[in-house]
């Protein structure tokens, strides 16, 4: 962990998005936060992601995300049947 800091995004024109998620994920392995075996550690994680939310980046997540119903990947992975369409329709 030393040595690696956090990563932060501001939403600026000038920076990119795809970027700072590649980022975002090195930064959890590195500190061995693993999203895909651990709830507490998703949780964790999705709390980090807020924080390193700047300005522009900030103001969106607020907007468009915050307090959203995420449950399709959840429903995704629990079933492994379920097709896009028939979460559509």
């Amino acid at each position: 962990m030393a040595g690696y800091p956090p990563p932060n995004f501001n939403g600026y024109s000038n920076k990119d998005p795809e970027e700072f998620i590649d980022f975002f994920r090195s930064y959890l392995v590195v500190v061995e936060i693993d999203v895909i075996a651990k709830y507490a550690d998703r949780v964790w994680a999705h709390g980090l992601f807020k924080i390193y939310l700047k300005d522009d980046a900030k103001d969106w997540y607020k907007r468009s995300l915050q307090r959203k119903n995420w449950e399709l990947r959840n429903l995704l992975d629990n079933t492994r049947q379920i097709t896009l369409a028939l979460a559509q329709g």
